[in-house]
């Protein structure tokens, strides 16, 4: 299949009536397929389009997942060269598609274009929600060809070049599906509003372009969802552009920009209430709110390090340096090729140790000083690591030593580069590291694994999910070394396989952690039910595995060598609630001692089954501004409000990694 055109549907069945038979009438071809996926509608709209248009493909969700999560899943479900992720209030003219795919099959270094989206209501004017193409300006506020502002431009004409955007609508965005799997598609925690500004800032940090095409027209309602003036709305608008700039931003640039934006939200907040908007301002204003907590609570909890600066700290070192540079030079060769201005490798040995850690994170931009740097597509000569905040994938502390991750995808191995270096090179950790070497001659990616399915239960008992990111060929690697360490004490490894999709099952801490010394968070369809999903029992003593056996779910597992664990249960005891407040990252709890937990506040059901196990809640505001003392209670677990931000995203565990343990 050439083209699949996704239209994602919430109980919109009078709209899929008014604007369906425009898209079937203008995309019939054997190259393009029309589908619509059902974002868990209420309404009739499964019903309708059976009945009404047999025609169109159905792909049925099982709840509301957002827009952003809705289309993850739905693309999942889809095979096709390019996709367009069409909103279901647009009604599409005559050759809609033909110059999209004309323009992306001629410009390979294209991955995503949009049409010139005119106002359904008034068909001569452009329409809010993309216009001519998008941009954004120095303080991370987005704007349009032909949209600044709330001012919206009459369409004459005046923006009828095919020209390089920084965005492209979500309304009607045509991207290559490739690009979209390899971008990690749309962020599921933004749920609705500037996830698409988010997906193409992260393809143009890939050196990947994205254009507007004029020259295909389209017509947008806009605002069928939630209004422009909706409270929600703003709240949404205004937090998910707070979380894409400190997703995409270096912390130089994070810094200067959140400055001037601190100033100028209030600003906002302060005209909103003088157009006697209270709602508005209020969303604003929990925006903030809400940013600044992911960064706060963590900190005050326990003595905490950054890796820029662990980083820095051994390049002061120029052995080290080097041998840091000569590592990274193994995974990423290019930057040992010589040229007339000396190597990649040779200009970053020049720079002193705090620059050098800035540009291993963030990427060194491409100075076009030649013709083919000025003709290159790339915008980076060293990529920048976008992940590198999920510190558990590629590490984590096992015992005395640290196992360095082997992640699933390469284009994170820097990642464990560093690691490594930080945990060989500081001396005040004092630990050793352990790696996953490939299987020798082999071209796939056969062992990985990755830390959020690595579990410490026990000093003698390790629990692995095996899954998306952790293989078996990995843990098999791991059984052998145990086995070469031929230690008298018995080291038990218990494996929980893990569905491969979705994308809230990426790691074992997804379903399952540890809360205190009696007690766990499960989720409690795959960790007491596991159905198909074996439960793994493997033992290893004198340098032999002694057994290996199935078991009848992971708890049975461990409470056979003496871990009797009580589960809280995620989402509680009701199945609807278990399956949706798991999608939110509610089992993933970061245990700082037992008993002493991290979690969000918005997973309510989780919450109450916490607090029935004996748990004190506490607000993570509270908790920053000093009004509760956690030490006066036995167990607690401080709450991050969160609202729609950790929706499928992972949760505290994922942002952390102990370097030291304390058995107890």
């Amino acid at each position: 299949m050439k083209v699949s055109v996704v239209i994602l549907n919430w109980n919109g069945c009078d709209m899929l009536r008014t604007f369906l038979p425009s898209v079937i009438r203008y995309s019939k071809s054997e190259e393009v397929e029309v589908c619509v996926a059902d974002n868990g509608s209420t309404d009739a709209s499964v019903e309708m389009l059976r009945e009404e248009f047999p025609c169109v493909r159905i792909i049925v969700l099982d709840q509301n997942h957002g827009f952003a999560d809705g289309y993850n899943l739905a693309l999942q479900q889809v095979e096709a060269e390019y996709v367009v992720l069409l909103n279901s209030d647009v009604e599409v003219t005559e050759h809609w598609l033909e110059p999209m795919i004309s323009y992306l099959d001629g410009h390979p270094e294209v991955a995503a274009c949009q049409p010139k989206i005119r106002s359904q209501r008034q068909k001569e004017y452009f329409e809010y929600a993309g216009a001519a193409g998008g941009f954004i300006d120095k303080y991370g506020y987005p704007f349009c060809r032909g949209r600044i502002m709330g001012v919206v431009e009459k369409d004459e004409g005046q923006y009828d070049t095919i020209l390089p955007v920084f965005w492209a609508t979500g309304a009607a965005l045509f991207i290559r599906h490739a690009d979209y799997r390899e971008a990690g598609g749309l962020d599921g925690r933004f749920f609705a509003h500037m996830e698409e500004i988010d997906l193409c800032w992260r393809l143009r940090s890939r050196g990947r372009e994205i254009v507007c095409i004029p020259q295909s027209t389209v017509y947008h309602v806009g605002g069928a969802t939630l209004k422009k003036e909706n409270p929600r709305k703003t709240f949404l608008n205004f937090r998910n552009n707070l979380v894409m700039l400190y997703k995409n931003l270096s912390d130089e640039e994070l810094n200067k920009v959140m400055r001037i934006r601190t100033c100028l939200d209030y600003v906002a907040a302060f005209t909103f209430l003088l157009k006697g908007q209270l709602d508005n301002a209020r969303a604003v204003m929990c925006a903030r709110k809400e940013y600044k907590q992911i960064s706060g609570v963590l900190s005050k909890l326990t003595k905490t390090y950054e890796v820029k600066d662990l980083l820095c700290n051994i390049l002061k070192d120029d052995k080290i340096k080097q041998e840091v540079l000569d590592r990274i030079e193994r995974i990423e060769p290019f930057i040992g090729e010589k040229s007339p201005k000396g190597s990649l490798k040779e200009q970053l040995l020049e720079e002193n140790a705090e620059n050098l850690s800035r540009l291993l994170i963030e990427g060194v931009e491409m100075v076009k000083d030649n013709l083919t740097k000025f003709l290159s597509k790339d915008w980076f000569a060293l990529r920048p690591m976008h992940n590198f905040f999920f510190t558990r994938d590629a590490s984590m502390s096992m015992y005395n030593e640290v196992l360095i991750g082997r992640m699933a995808n390469s284009i994170r191995d820097r990642e464990s580069v560093i690691m490594q270096s930080i945990f060989d090179f500081t001396p005040e950790f004092k630990t050793q590291t352990l790696t996953i070497p490939p299987i020798s001659g082999s071209t796939q990616r056969v062992r990985t694994i990755e830390g959020g399915d690595v579990l410490i239960a026990r000093d003698d008992n390790l629990v692995i999910g095996n899954g998306a990111r952790t293989s078996t060929q990995a843990i098999d690697m791991l059984i052998d070394e145990f086995i070469r360490r031929k230690s008298e004490k018995a080291q038990h490894i218990i494996v929980q396989q893990l569905p491969h999709t979705p994308e809230s099952f990426i790691h074992l801490d997804m379903v399952f952690t540890l809360l205190d010394q009696d007690k766990c968070m499960a989720f409690e369809p795959l960790i007491l039910n596991p159905g198909s999903y074996q439960t793994v029992h493997i033992k290893i003593q004198n340098g032999k595995l002694q057994s290996i056996r199935s078991e009848k779910n992971l708890l049975s597992a461990l409470k056979k060598l003496g871990m009797d664990l009580e589960p809280v249960l995620c989402g509680g005891s009701d199945d609807w609630n278990q399956e949706r407040e798991q999608w939110h990252s509610g089992a993933n709890f970061f245990a700082v001692g037992p008993g002493q937990v991290l979690g969000y506040a918005r997973n309510n059901y989780t919450m109450e089954a916490m607090n029935h196990a004996g748990f004190e809640i506490i607000r993570a505001n509270d908790f920053i501004d000093g009004k509760v003392n956690p030490g006066a209670y036995e167990k607690y677990v401080i709450t991050i409000d969160g609202s729609e931000l950790p929706r499928g995203g992972g949760g505290a565990r994922c942002m952390t990694m102990p370097i030291n343990r304390t058995n107890l």
